[in-house]
């Protein structure tokens, strides 16, 4: 029994001292588009906000919103905050000029089961591509 506890604790002790030490992060997982979104212009984040986060994902009743604990941790009311949080290079959640390896992509352009964002009904192709245009762009 005391071997057991003692590969536990070296187990435990390696995994808190790699996130002490700054473990490299997995690099992102990219993916196919099969949506077609050529000559859409990319949109500046304040037009996006507006147009398509903040309405589908960011307002009363939606996920994303001010609360204990907003859905993924991601609160899409506020321009500014929604910003900060979807360009943090430790969430990988966008990945500038490649939007076919950013986790919001995948997200917006799923149409399967527990995936698929916005969970109740899928965004339009219009702003899905909207959002393609964005971080193709740079996502500035």
């Amino acid at each position: 029994m005391a071997a057991r506890t003692d590969v536990r604790v070296w187990v435990w002790a390696s995994l808190c001292l790699g996130l002490l030490v700054g473990c490299e992060p997995a690099p992102p997982v990219c993916f196919e588009l099969m949506l077609e979104c050529e000559g859409v212009s990319a949109p500046d984040f304040a037009t996006l906000h507006r147009e398509v986060l903040q309405p589908r994902c960011g307002t009363g009743g939606s996920c994303h919103v001010e609360d204990d604990v907003p859905a993924g941790n991601l609160r899409l009311d506020e321009r500014a905050l929604a910003y900060e949080q979807l360009v943090d290079p430790q969430r990988d959640l966008i990945v500038p000029a490649r939007p076919e390896c950013s986790h919001v992509v995948r997200r917006v352009t799923s149409r399967t089961r527990f995936v698929q964002m916005p969970p109740a009904a899928p965004l339009t192709d219009e702003e899905t591509c909207a959002i393609i245009a964005w971080v193709g762009a740079g996502a500035r």
